[in-house]
């Protein structure tokens, strides 16, 4: 058996319309991949969501990178299930998403005008056997952890 690298990373969100602006105009994700609503009869049972229910998408990328897409999917109709938002801390079973980005000071002066919640302004983090970067962690509008690593994201996934 072989496997891919991440293709995508789905994020079920409460308001497409609001993460799509989010991931858009703070991360600055613009293209968009796919787009519509997926209504196969098959859904509910590969989901395990209640028969009946239909979920719109955005696929976002990155410019020129076909792996590590984005997927924004907003379940609809009734029963629709909604979890607790986390607070200000990792918590087991939560996924965080992490991105490279060649400037946290800007990152961060766009998420605080957004009045986004921010868990850690860019501090320096030193990985054993890495060297010193600034990180910070936020969240998006539904509460996933986002962290964000200073260094150009150009050649950060070409192979050595």
């Amino acid at each position: 058996m072989k496997l891919s690298p991440v293709v995508r990373t789905a994020l079920f969100v409460s308001n497409l319309e609001r993460s799509h602006r989010f991931y858009e105009n703070i991360l600055g994700i613009e293209q968009v991949f796919f787009e519509g609503t997926l209504d196969d009869p098959d859904l509910p049972d590969l989901l395990g969501l209640p028969v009946g229910q239909r979920m719109r998408a955005k696929i976002l990328k990155i410019d020129g990178c076909d792996h590590g897409m984005v997927g924004l999917f907003e379940v609809t109709g009734e029963g629709r299930v909604v979890a607790d938002q986390p607070e200000r801390c990792a918590r087991v079973g939560q996924a965080c998403l992490v991105f490279y980005c060649d400037d946290l000071t800007e990152l961060h002066q766009r998420l605080a005008e957004g009045d986004h919640r921010i868990i850690s302004a860019p501090l320096p983090f030193q990985a054993p056997g890495r060297d010193t970067r600034r990180e910070m962690t936020f969240l998006d509008p539904d509460g996933i952890m986002i962290n964000a690593i200073e260094r150009s994201p150009v050649g950060a996934f070409v192979e050595s």
